[in-house]
């Protein structure tokens, strides 16, 4: 009720205390969640906002081109060789400074924004994140930092786990911050803190020393 009108907020722990691994949702999940709360709100009386799009009824387009995108990811370093990757299959990239979106084209000159495919995994900002932590060499690395028996990490994990860190490190949440950089090489750490925030490198940790130190191959009083 802090604004004109009444509204409310979906708050969820998205971090596993015990594993570190990141809670992922899906266009369509969180759109079940949607539909629950305005049920809600209509039992109890309560408007509910009109649905601007329906990430359930994606084209088959758009299917595509977010398959290619992260085909392309995949395979890429940086920005630059994902623009020459998505060209070499036929697609236009506009991913500009001083632009919001990434805009793309399709070969059958169908036009689309990155925020229009409803995938968290593929905004702007999180691909840059990507990128900048080296992109193909930052994915295999969370492979090879998997535990054994665990899944093996997907471009997803890799991406929405990265830009949860880095939410930590922008909002100064030590514990969080240390929990999530488990799984990460020390060059990875100093890489991701060259990019600023608030934490305390002499927070205590959320894990034992030896613990940290064999999944990191070196010890929390860096």
């Amino acid at each position: 009720m802090n604004t004109d009108h009444i509204h409310n907020h979906i708050i969820m722990n998205s971090v596993n205390f015990e594993t570190g691994r990141k809670f992922h949702q899906s266009a369509c999940e969180m759109q079940q969640v949607k539909e629950f709360s305005n049920q809600l709100c209509l039992q109890y009386g309560l408007s509910i906002t009109e649905t601007k799009a329906d990430p359930n009824r994606i084209p088959a387009w758009k299917k595509r081109l977010r398959k290619d995108i992260k085909r392309a990811m995949e395979l890429c370093c940086d920005r630059e060789q994902f623009i020459r990757c998505m060209e070499a299959w036929g697609y236009g990239v506009k991913w500009e400074e001083g632009h919001r979106h990434i805009t793309y084209t399709t070969p059958e000159n169908m036009r689309c924004r990155d925020s229009k495919l409803f995938d968290q995994t593929l905004l702007r900002e999180n691909m840059e994140h990507y990128f900048t932590m080296g992109g193909r060499e930052y994915l295999e690395s969370r492979r090879e930092w998997s535990a054994l028996g665990e899944p093996e990490p997907t471009l997803d994990d890799a991406v929405c786990g990265l830009a949860s860190i880095l939410e930590a490190l922008a909002v100064g949440d030590n514990d969080r911050f240390h929990l999530e950089t488990l799984h990460h090489s020390e060059d990875e750490i100093e890489l991701i803190l060259s990019r600023g925030g608030k934490i305390d490198r002499t927070v205590q940790y959320a894990v034992e020393d030896e613990e940290y130190e064999q999944y990191h191959g070196f010890s929390m009083s860096m």
